[in-house]
Order: C-alpha cells, then sequence, then structure tokens
C-alpha cells in the first residue's frame, strides 16, 4: 500500500468529472434521477463509456488500469421473466439501466457493462484510493436511489416487486482490444476484481453492499467507519463456501510479494449508519 505507483495512473492526466463529493450531494442526484422514473428514456449512453474505454487503451503502455469496480442486480428477474410481460419488463430493465448510468456518471464513474438486470462500473482515477472512494459514493447514491425511489415505483407502476444488492472490489485490470478491423472493434477491462464485485453482489442480501479488504482499507471517511467485517451465516454449506474454495481471496503466501492485499475476509458497508 505504500507505493503509490502501484496503485495508481500516472498515463491520466485529469481526473474525470465528479458531481458527488458529500453525501448531500449523493441525496441530491438520487432526488433529481428519481424525478425521472417512468419517463421515456432513450437508450443508455454508451458513447461516453466506450470513448473512455479506448482512450484508456491508446494512453496506457502497459495496457493495465488499476480501479474500483462497483456491481449491482437486481432480485429475482429470472423468476419475473416467467410471469410478467415482456412490456413490463422493459420497461423495468431500462428505467433501471438509464438510472444507474445517470448515478454513475454523477460520481465519476463509467459504466463498463449492462447485462440484463445488472449493471457493471468502474472509475479510472489518478490513484486507486479516489477511484474506491468514488464506487462507495456510487453504493451510496443507489441505496437511496432504489429505496426511496425505484422499488416503489416498479411495485406501484409495475406490479413487479423486487430488492437489489451491490458488490465492490478494487485492483488490477487488463485493458484489452477486441475483434478485427475488417468487422467490429471494441474495448474491455478483464480481471479479478470485475469477476469478485459480481460474486459480491450475487452473494449480497436485499439491500446489502459487500466489499473486499481492500476496499476497506482505502475507504475515507465517512465510509471506513461504517464498514464492518462480515461473517456470512453459514460458510460450511451455503454458496459462501463455493466462493472460499474458488480462492477468490486466497491469502497472499509468506515471503511472496504482491501488488494487492488479498485474503478471505469480507466487508458490509452499513449505508444506514452513514452520516457527514
Amino acid at each position: 500500500m505504500e507505493d503509490g505507483g502501484l496503485l495508481g495512473n500516472p498515463f491520466l492526466i485529469e481526473s474525470p468529472y465528479n458531481e458527488i463529493k458529500t453525501l448531500a450531494d449523493a441525496e441530491k442526484v438520487s432526488e433529481r434521477v428519481a424525478k425521472h422514473l417512468g419517463e421515456k428514456w432513450s437508450s443508455p449512453p454508451t458513447n461516453r463509456d466506450l470513448a473512455m474505454l479506448e482512450h484508456l487503451y491508446l494512453s496506457s503502455v502497459k495496457k493495465v488500469l488499476y480501479s474500483a469496480f462497483f456491481s449491482i442486480d437486481l432480485r429475482g428477474f429470472t423468476t419475473l421473466s416467467y410471469s410478467k410481460k415482456a412490456r413490463e419488463l422493459s420497461q423495468l430493465i431500462t428505467n433501471f439501466s438509464s438510472s444507474l448510468s445517470s448515478i454513475v456518471s454523477s460520481s465519476g464513474g463509467y459504466v463498463l457493462k449492462y447485462i440484463g438486470d445488472a449493471v457493471l462500473a468502474f472509475y479510472p482515477t489518478k490513484t486507486l484510493e479516489e477511484s474506491i472512494n468514488r464506487a462507495l459514493f456510487t453504493a451510496y447514491t443507489t441505496w437511496h436511489f432504489m429505496r426511496n425511489a425505484f422499488l416503489d415505483w416498479a411495485d406501484n407502476e409495475l406490479g413487479i416487486k423486487t430488492n437489489f444488492g451491490m458488490g465492490i472490489d478494487a485492483g488490477e485490470v487488463a485493458i484489452v482490444k477486441l475483434g478485427s478491423p475488417s468487422t467490429k472493434i471494441s474495448y474491455d477491462l478483464i480481471g479479478k476484481p470485475i469477476n469478485v464485485s459480481v460474486k459480491l453482489q450475487s452473494l449480497a442480501e436485499d439491500g446489502q453492499t459487500m466489499v473486499t479488504e481492500i476496499v476497506s482499507t482505502l475507504a475515507k471517511e465517512p465510509f471506513h467507519s461504517a464498514i464492518k467485517e462480515y461473517t456470512p451465516p453459514d460458510t460450511s454449506s451455503s454458496i459462501w463456501s463455493r466462493l472460499l474454495l474458488a480462492k477468490l481471496f486466497k491469502p497472499a503466501k509468506k515471503g511472496k510479494k504482491v501488488k494487492l492485499p488479498s485474503s478471505e475476509r469480507i466487508f458490509q458497508l452499513d449505508i444506514s449508519a452513514l452520516k457527514e
């Protein structure tokens, strides 16, 4: 953690736009996004996100980025797809993805992927610490938006009862170029922090935000005090055992030099306890 070079992105000239710097800012953005629920949104603005990926690829000599990754998923969507009309599901996902895109953008982040009922975002900043804290602001803003607006809207307007889980991890990922000039070229990020953030949100309980040790370590106040170590209720018989067996949180061996901390410790961000 002492070697800033290991955890920084020196090729980034300046930090991207960031509207949310306090919890009060986050709550204002949440309220603003909520006002647009039910409107006929256009497609999520992916051009900005794709342009950033291309910029990162062309700017980085080593094709490596240190970033936090925020993942959120709606609960029970597979079951809903059997009981709800396509129009209702379309309205749900369109409003969800568009709203999350706005929140991520306001937090200084970019959407990496829309995966059905899930959104995955990243935060390309000069330091990993700043990236992590922007992801935490996204989680805080999203929690307020979902609890105070989206879940009620989905229930009242569409007759859909759902919930959500969130996960955040951070670390090194590869910036890759995909495709062929003769067909289509695209850019992507690949690495363990992406997989872990998605795993954590899938394991989170309704409304819960799960984070890794590096997120807990580098979180600034007011987030740092609201992050507590989490003990799964039953790791011997639950999906948590498979997560640990997959060695996604494998501890570093003694004497082995590692770039980023990694362990089996998992943490929970208690958003309801946050205060300025």
